[in-house]
């Protein structure tokens, strides 16, 4: 949430990186919790087409989220959520905030 706020806040392509970075690497903690070795490897191997799939989607959202910050419209990141859910282990809730994800016309 940080790498994001600071690549909203400046817009600088440096914080874009940082913030790819945290994303890529945040997904990939996602993917070891699976007891799939096989998924963590396949996700190794399409993290350089996630990148810049990445690349191109945050900018697109980007414009969003700073339209949110000038409104000063509050809530929490979407990840955060997915992150929150499954700390309490509610699957039902996890899987609604994943199929937000999933549903991009819910994060514009």
């Amino acid at each position: 949430e940080e790498a994001r706020e600071a690549y909203i806040e400046g817009q600088d392509p440096a914080k874009l990186d940082d913030f790819l970075d945290a994303d890529i690497t945040y997904h990939r903690i996602i993917c070891k919790m699976s007891p799939n070795d096989l998924f963590v490897y396949a996700y190794d191997m399409a993290r350089p087409a996630l990148y810049e799939y990445m690349k191109r989607l945050i900018g697109e959202r980007s414009r969003s989220w700073i339209r949110k910050a000038k409104a000063q419209e509050s809530g929490t990141d979407i990840h955060r959520r997915v992150c929150n859910a499954l700390q309490e282990r509610d699957i039902h809730k996890c899987l609604k905030e994943y199929e937000n994800i999933i549903d991009y016309q819910v994060l514009f």
